[in-house]
């Protein structure tokens, strides 16, 4: 038996309990020390636009370009960042007037998800890295299939959450509104779409469906509140909002595109059957095509990571067929692909 500081003693009794909260603390500050992966801060000029970025990770490996949703920005995967940064390079951009980057006029910059995306991938283009896996979520997924389509040789996966590319992930009701914008873009229609761009918006897409209110950081959408309270930042958001039927036209397209490129993806049901391949028009659905994903509510090891043979590459192994659709992706940035 010896006397420690604190008039601690350990005998036979108390050296196992000890140890078990000496194990937890060392831990614990191995966690706090992953979450404390340096994430840096910049902005690149593109199009004459001032756009913001996160970056983190070693440049020297696989890319993630991680593509946000309306109204959020790149502060919306600031959890998922540190998770990813010792596999992989990451990089968050905020789209023209979201987030931290430029609202830039009317006669800078015109808003619909083509110019959109021809920013994005001017800024890939800048920062010299078109290797990608794309992870896109909301507003993301009709860039990143844009970019997928226009730079194949760019993608090396593609992770979908809450993007769809299928009218199996489309509200009805929304797309029948689409469709009557498809035709031209009434004032009530406006006037419409302008009312959606709102905090009250922002905080139903938050608390809505939530679990457990209480553990909400209101940081998220007070930082969602910086560009919804400029009026050019509002007028951006309208017209990308107005854009949507666009979007929902090119669905054969990005569809066409799965089916005989093949990427290796992970997404939700929102990716639709009509994604199977042709030649197995009846065996395989594109479900099969995706990463095999475990996202368990209690899980502590949900991150994307590359494994055994995999590792040395940073490339992203395709599943087995018992892999099951990570449905858990509109709830969680972690994801564990294996």
């Amino acid at each position: 038996m010896s006397d420690l500081p604190g008039n601690t003693v350990l005998n036979t009794r108390t050296f196992p309990t000890f140890a078990i909260m000496a194990a937890a603390a060392l831990l614990t500050f191995a966690e706090v020390k992953a979450q404390a992966a340096e994430v840096s801060y910049k902005v690149a000029t593109v199009d004459s636009i001032k756009i913001f970025y996160r970056e983190a990770g070693d440049p020297s490996k696989p890319t993630v370009l991680l593509l946000h949703g309306f109204p959020s920005s790149s502060h919306q995967f600031r959890d998922l960042i540190p998770l990813l940064s010792d596999n992989f390079h990451v990089v968050a951009p905020d789209y023209p007037g979201m987030g931290y980057s430029e609202a830039p006029p009317a006669e800078k910059f015109t808003p619909t998800f083509d110019d959109l995306t021809t920013v994005m991938t001017d800024l890939v283009e800048k920062l010299g890295d078109k290797r990608l896996i794309v992870y896109m979520t909301d507003f993301g997924g009709p860039v990143g299939m844009r970019m997928a389509v226009s730079h194949p040789d760019w993608i090396s996966g593609l992770v979908f959450q809450n993007a769809n590319i299928s009218l199996d992930g489309v509200d009805p009701a929304r797309l029948k509104r689409n469709q009557e914008n498809a035709e031209g873009i009434a004032p009530a229609r406006r006037a419409e779409a302008e009312a959606h761009v709102s905090m009250a918006t922002a905080l139903l897409l938050y608390k809505q469906g939530t679990r457990n209110p209480a553990a909400l950081n209101p940081d998220a959408w007070t930082n969602d509140e910086h560009a919804l309270l400029d009026p050019q930042s509002r007028r951006i958001m309208t017209d990308l909002q107005l854009d949507t039927p666009g979007n929902i036209a090119l669905f054969p397209v990005w569809q066409d595109y799965m089916r005989t490129r093949r990427p290796k993806s992970l997404g939700d049901k929102a990716i639709g059957s009509s994604c199977r391949p042709a030649r197995r028009p009846s065996a395989r659905s594109c479900r099969a095509r995706r990463f095999t994903a475990t996202t368990p509510a209690t899980s502590r090891s949900r991150k994307i990571t590359s494994t055994s043979r995999s590792r040395s590459t940073g490339s992203l192994r395709r599943p087995s067929h018992s892999g099951r659709p990570c449905s858990s992706l509109r709830s969680t940035h972690q994801v564990h692909i294996r």
